[in-house]
């Protein structure tokens, strides 16, 4: 076990030692209080820990550790706070939160000299009332909280509220993840769009993937896309229900003149190739759109392809990375995606990864396009797509080596 430097700070030779205990109590935190290791080899350090200790961890992961003992969390936050503590990261996901927990937090959010990221993601007790008692915390003048982590926690529609408050008036906040909260409907995306609209709103990041979003959501979406002074990213991947109609409100908010923008995600949205012709007019027209992934959608093929390729293409295209992993693409892609390359203004990133269809003639093509002069190209991501050997024989006269992939989401 190292000692003494690393990310997670310093520790003293005589508590470099595993902790006995086999869950997390009042024990392990107030009286032991000595890093516990656990089954992901991840090294945990309690309260005193953080703030007793220079320099101390930055970094603190209780991830899945389900005591479901209120003054456990009631102890390290009284730790978060001492004037010393320098954690910048709590991570609580799978803890088994109940609501009851949230005035610590909270209290914790608005007096920590460092915290800059909670992560309470899979805690299905915390509900309305934890989520408004959360954000009093974070809505406090001295509240440092950047990034904010509730995915998959059940959260409610009635949640929104005090979640808007928060985004339009947290004096830190900038990224807020609600993936995986399938139950905030039309109606809480809505409510939360009037807080990112927010003239004082300094959210830049906002995370909604897998929440089940209708197509109804997508005005809302395309309002705040539009409007909002701070929003440069926007996640929907998963959201399967969007369909062309939704997609092609979004698009009309990317082509606002004051939309900020840079990256959007539509990763496994069960997008067509009846989509293609409005995301081709915004990648053609957006001020600010820099990223589009689309990976997981299979359904775009060849007709979506060379319709989008057509917005790449365009002189006022902007658009740096284009992802189009796992869309089974053919090889009857590759003469448009070829021209792309060679004649696009912007794209220096092509995510091509696990279409395993291209073929030898696909990457034939693919590479008369990268060894043109005018190619701006610097990553083409082509793992998983079973080429082996063949594709660097194909590109051995290219500068544009193919870089490898792996195998996680987009």
């Amino acid at each position: 076990m190292r000692r003494g430097t690393g990310r997670w700070g310093h520790l003293p030779e005589h508590l470099c030692q595993p902790s006995p205990c086999p869950d997390l109590s009042p024990p392990c935190f107030s009286l032991l209080q000595v890093p516990v290791l656990w089954s992901r080899s991840r090294l945990l350090w309690g309260s005193r820990c953080c703030s007793q200790y220079q320099p101390g961890p930055t970094k603190l992961d209780f991830s899945g550790n389900c005591s479901r003992r209120d003054d456990c969390v009631q102890v390290l936050c009284e730790g978060l706070r001492q004037p010393r503590c320098q954690l910048e990261t709590l991570r609580l996901g799978r803890f088994r939160l109940p609501a009851a927990c949230c005035g610590d937090l909270a209290a914790a959010l608005s007096t920590s000299p460092s915290l800059t990221e909670l992560d309470l993601s899979y805690n299905d007790d915390v509900g309305a009332g934890g989520v408004r008692v959360l954000c009093e915390g974070l809505r406090h003048p001295r509240c440092k909280v950047q990034t904010l982590r509730l995915g998959r926690c059940s959260l409610p529609a009635a949640c929104c509220g005090d979640l808007a408050a928060a985004l339009s008036t947290s004096p830190s906040l900038t990224e807020l993840d609600l993936s995986d909260n399938r139950d905030l409907g039309a109606g809480g995306v809505r409510v939360l769009c009037e807080g990112l609209r927010h003239p004082r709103c300094k959210v830049q990041t906002l995370r909604l993937q897998c929440c089940h979003l209708p197509a109804a959501c997508c005005g809302d979406l395309a309002a705040a896309l539009s409007t909002s002074p701070s929003l440069t990213e926007m996640d929907l991947g998963g959201n399967d229900d969007l369909g062309a109609g939704g997609v092609r409100v979004l698009c009309e908010g990317l082509r606002h003149p004051s939309c900020k923008v840079q990256t959007l995600r539509l990763w496994s949205c069960h997008l067509t190739d009846a989509c293609c012709g409005d995301l081709a007019a915004a990648l053609s027209t957006s001020p600010s759109l820099t990223e589009l992934h689309l990976g997981g959608n299979s359904a775009l093929g060849a007709g979506g392809v060379r319709v989008l390729c057509e917005g790449l293409r365009h002189p006022s295209c902007k658009v740096q990375t284009l992802g189009f992993r796992r869309c089974r693409l053919t090889a009857a892609c590759c003469g448009d995606l070829a021209a792309a390359l060679s004649t696009s203004p912007s794209l220096t990133e092509l995510d091509l990864s696990y279409n395993g269809d291209l073929g030898a003639g696909g990457v034939r093509v693919l590479c008369e396009g990268l060894r043109h002069p005018r190619c701006k190209v610097q990553t083409l991501r082509l793992g998983g797509c079973r080429l082996r050997c063949l594709l660097w024989g194909s590109c051995r006269c290219s500068q544009h080596q193919p870089q490898p992939d792996g195998a996680g989401p987009e």
